[in-house]
């Protein structure tokens, strides 16, 4: 085998080719990778703003005093050779967030996060404002291969996080998109092929806490 090697080198040598990329090398169709090979979320912590000149003003932190705001960041990386995307819905959260406080209780949520969420009080019509209207389809983001792109969301938005104490946070996407294209104009182009859904993708799980 190895001799059969080195007499294919030589001829590609030979007549001015490329030698052939090992199968190992050549892209994955998106259909064979498992979620973990496709996207990455990192998440963690912290306090962010946006400045005047609109750029992003992040302090990472595992500490905020009660009653604070509490922010994540998600650093979302497509590691394939493929084109990905995702469709945002309505008023809908960005991600599927498991927040627990050090008993495993999930922390009460909002008037706003019961609306995302569409908790019994929302659905009873206790409050009219937690009614939820959804928007229809919300905006897209789009990687290119290899790229990670960050965004930020204000977890105190969705949950009262005013009992001091530790907390642990998770999050789970499931319907990222993964194109057969190398190029966001191939992608969404009207010859484009038929895309693969990737998912479950789950974040590592970030640990912070609440003080008095």
């Amino acid at each position: 085998m190895r001799i059969a090697n080195l007499l294919a080198l030589s001829l590609a040598a030979a007549l001015g080719m490329s030698a052939p990329k090992p199968i190992s090398a050549q892209a994955a169709s998106p259909a064979a990778l498992r979620p973990e090979d496709a996207i990455t979320l990192q998440v963690s912590t912290g306090t962010y703003k946006r400045a005047a000149d609109g750029t992003d003003e992040w302090t990472e932190g595992k500490s905020f005093q009660s009653g604070s705001q509490v922010w994540a960041r998600v650093a979302i990386t497509n590691l394939t050779d493929h084109v990905a995307f995702l469709h945002l819905y309505g008023e809908l959260p960005m991600f599927e967030t498991t927040l627990l406080d050090n008993g495993g209780a999930v922390p009460e949520l909002t008037v706003e996060g019961c609306r995302m969420h569409f908790c019994p009080q929302a659905q009873k019509g206790v409050a009219q404002s937690s009614t939820i209207v959804l928007s229809g389809l919300g905006p897209t983001w789009i990687w290119k291969p290899k790229e990670t792109i960050v965004k930020y969301f204000m977890v105190t938005y969705e949950y009262q996080l005013t009992k001091p104490g530790a907390y642990e946070m998770s999050l789970v996407r499931n319907d990222f998109q993964l194109s057969e294209a190398s190029s966001a104009r191939e992608a969404f182009s009207p010859a484009a092929k038929g895309n693969t859904a990737i998912g479950p993708v789950r974040s590592n799980t970030v640990k912070f806490q609440i003080l008095p």
